[in-house]
């Protein structure tokens, strides 16, 4: 506004303030951030705050709280970045609908439209009687209310046409279609008059939309819809005041960001929109002279830049004049300053820079150097998708699509284990309480004949996860289990079932070992005959003894060799037997994230001392979910599912035995949105990292010398 302001709503429920921070945008802005770490003036305001917005033709500054039904109303004059004499000042309040979750103002009709999400209406409020120089007004309003679609989150007013456009987020219908875009005639339909409230025009928009940016250059909305990871483009030519009844057949376009988009806000100098993912925290940048209401061809195939925010973003603003990108980050209660000249429609030096990606809905994958090929199992087909990894590596992205498909009874398949001695392929079907034996010898990137083979199968119990082999033993472990405890870890033996004596398959009757709730993954030290896995419930790790529990011999599977402490919510695990180090992933959501590292050589099936711990960490990227290691080096690779990154951990000089190091062992690299697993190459110096929560699915292509400092 025109005190070079910036109003930043903190609700309790990310910082415990139910305040609005007054900013200062001449001494914290992409040019000069130099004062941006000085306190701020605050505002105490309505419990929940969330939303802002002002209207800068009486310097009045209006706030939606969610919690207590009410708009505050704070005299901008006097409580800016130059005065804060009326900061201090307890606001007056307006009361409106149930839950209300955006407010915007029009200044033509002096109204400010609040969308109050629990009870389906719009509150409009006479901003000619409640602003900064009448604001004793305010407390006599009662705003007459129209009604819009279910469950109104966000709102805004297209100055250029005079239209009121309301997002509906229908999360209580479960509605998976499409939510809904209410539209009216602002200049019917205000705090005055309400003669044309009920002449309402609906557009169908993705799933969830959460707020609403508005390109009047072009006349264009656009949409950030978070459950679906896209935003959604519409032309305001056929849904606006002068066309109502075009919003029914408006048609749509849909642009792919990052995770969980919940913010947009529009550049017009830039010809760009900011789209804040919470998911990963970044921010996408659509080119809007690109991809508009009029050119809607080109949304699909957009691919985005992106730019790194903190966490948990939530909220965005932008100053055009100094080239300033403010983002809100709710789990780091701050806000990033980013200087937009850099990181445009047109420029994206400044931009952050993931590795590539190739279209692959797979999750779990497991890669075999002796043929090059890439096994990963489909995230929506019953299959295994087949990649040849001499033409999908960091150097060579040409033939990434699947060479083959291995069928399977269920999508989802928990690739795992590859045993190199006997050529197999084990491939756990969450849905079918089995293991598949895929003989790789005949089903590889060079011989593809043998893949549409059906495999042999292994009964486990229900829900079995990834399977990991311990070759001395000849032992497949695995975890299972049905819901809430999935508590069991499965023990298969594999010299009397693989893809070249398949015999013994059916009549496996695979040993059951009892850890704690929520096992979801294991990892096998072959070096010690030890099995770890995970709980996510009990933040614990069980120690299996596998040299009394294995394919022969059940005699130790009914008593674990011990439990270790480790971090909140612990996920993956990874052993390095090199460097005598386990590496457990610990997912503790949005909070930073810790890598736990267990000492091997002391505990493990015959020596349990170093069980009891402490266990050092080491800190990563946000909501680590899963780890491998690469044997030629000693890296381990975690991916950060919250962050959007891969944490490239160098074990040489960050291990359970050598700490001192890890400082600076760890260093984040850019990937796509939702990361799930690593899995290495060392043949090709390539590591792959499975996407499926993006919304089609890919895969992202890492080099390995880039990022091998050992």
């Amino acid at each position: 506004m025109a005190t070079d302001t910036i109003y930043v709503a903190d609700s309790e429920n990310f910082t415990g303030g139910d305040t609005i921070s007054v900013i200062d945008g001449r001494t914290c802005q992409a040019a000069d951030i130099s004062r941006c770490m000085r306190t701020s003036p605050t505002v105490t305001v309505g419990n929940d705050p969330m939303a802002v917005a002002v209207d800068e033709t009486t310097d009045t500054v209006y706030v939606a709280n969610g919690n207590d039904n009410t708009v505050s109303v704070i005299d901008g004059a006097t409580c800016n970045a130059h005065i804060h004499a009326g900061c201090s000042q307890s606001p007056p309040t307006v009361s409106v609908g149930a839950n209300p979750q955006s407010v915007a103002v029009d200044d033509a009709t002096h109204t400010a439209y609040v969308a109050n999400g629990a009870d389906n209406t719009v509150s409009m409020i006479d901003t000619s009687t409640c602003n900064a120089s009448d604001l004793g007004g305010c407390a006599m309003q009662s705003p007459p209310t129209v009604g819009v679609g279910v469950g109104p989150i966000a709102v805004a007013v297209n100055p250029a046409t005079h239209t009121v456009y309301v997002a509906n987020d229908d999360v209580e219908t479960g509605n998976n279609d499409g939510d809904t875009l209410s539209a009216f005639d602002a200049s019917t339909c205000n705090a005055t008059t309400q003669a044309g409230c009920h002449n309402q025009g609906t557009a169908t928009v993705g799933v969830g939309p959460f707020s609403i940016a508005i390109d009047t250059a072009t006349n264009s909305l656009y949409t950030a819809n978070e459950p679906s990871n896209t935003v959604s483009v519409l032309d305001g030519r056929t849904c606006d005041a002068v066309d109502l009844a075009g919003c029914a057949a408006a048609a749509v376009a849909a642009v792919t960001v990052g995770s969980g988009p919940v913010w947009a806000v529009w550049d017009g100098p830039a010809d760009s929109l900011y789209v804040v993912n919470t998911g990963d925290d970044t921010v996408s940048v659509i080119a809007t002279d690109v991809c508009n209401g009029q050119h809607m061809a080109a949304c699909s195939g957009l691919i985005p830049p992106t730019v790194q925010a903190g966490e948990g973003p939530n909220g965005a603003a932008v100053d055009p004049a100094t080239h300033t990108l403010y983002v809100t980050n709710g789990i780091d209660n701050d806000v990033s300053v980013i200087a937009t000249a850099w990181c445009d429609a047109t420029d994206t030096s400044g931009c952050r820079h993931p590795a590539p990606t190739v279209a692959d809905n797979d999750f779990l994958a497991s890669v075999d150097p002796a043929t090059n090929t890439i096994y990963a199992g489909n995230n929506t087909l019953p299959e295994i998708d087949v990649l040849n990894g001499a033409t999908c590596n960091a150097r060579d992205l040409s033939g990434c699509a699947p060479v083959a498909e291995i069928p399977m009874a269920d999508p989802e398949a928990n690739v795992g284990a590859v045993d190199d001695a006997t050529h197999t392929l084990y491939a756990a079907d969450p849905y079918s309480d089995t293991v598949s034996v895929i003989n790789t010898a005949t089903c590889n990137a060079a011989h593809t004949k043998g893949c549409s083979t059906v495999a042999p199968t292994i009964t486990v119990g229900p829900f079995p996860g990834s399977p990991a082999l311990d070759p001395v033993t000849r032992t497949l472990y695995l975890p299972y289990g049905s819901a809430p405890h999935f508590n069991k870890v499965a023990v298969v033996n594999t010299a009397t079932c693989n893809a070249e004596d398949p015999a013994g398959c059916a009549t496996q009757k695979p040993g059951r070992v009892t850890v704690g709730p929520d096992t979801f993954s294991v990892a096998v030290s072959a070096k010690t005959d030890t099995v770890y896995a995970p709980s996510v419930a009990n933040n614990t790790m069980a120690v299996i003894n596998g040299a009394t529990c294995n394919g022969t011999d059940h005699s130790g599977c009914k008593t674990l060799a011990a439990t270790v402490n480790v971090g909140a919510f612990p996920l993956g695990v990874a052993v390095d037997d090199v460097t005598h180090t386990v590496y457990v992933a610990n997912d503790d959501g949005d909070s930073p994230g810790t890598v736990s590292m267990i000492n091997s050589a002391t505990c493990n099936s015959s020596d349990t001392d170093g069980c009891s711990g402490p266990v050092p960490t080491v800190g990563v990227g946000r909501g680590p979910e899963l780890a491998t290691v690469d044997p030629a080096t000693g890296v381990v690779y975690i991916t950060d599912s919250e962050d959007a990154t891969v944490s490239v951990l160098y074990g040489s000089r960050c291990n359970a035995t050598a700490t001192r190091g890890c400082g600076t062992a760890v260093e984040e690299i850019a990937v796509g949105s939702s990361p799930a697993q690593p899995v290495v190459d060392p043949d090709n110096n390539t590591v792959y990292v499975t996407q499926p929560g993006s919304t089609s699915g890919s895969i992202s292509i890492l080099e390995t010398p880039g990022c091998n400092h050992t």
